[in-house]
């Protein structure tokens, strides 16, 4: 990887239980130098985080 390139990388959520989860959020905190360009789903961010906000995750359920 070059300085100046942009990069992919996969955060997943996974539900172990024992219930169905609601209104919840997950915080990736970014290195020092890296900047956040763009997420999918949408994802809130400042200059040290991002941050997905998840309605619910049921039991068993995995998101990326």
């Amino acid at each position: 990887m070059f300085a100046g390139t942009n990069f992919d990388y996969i955060i997943s959520v996974t539900n172990f239980g024992p219930s169905s989860s609601g209104g919840f959020s997950v915080t990736d905190n970014l290195p020092a130098g890296l900047i956040f360009v763009s997420a999918t789903p949408a994802a809130s961010t400042n200059s040290s985080e991002v941050v997905w906000s998840l309605a619910s995750l049921p039991l068993g359920e995995r998101r990326i």
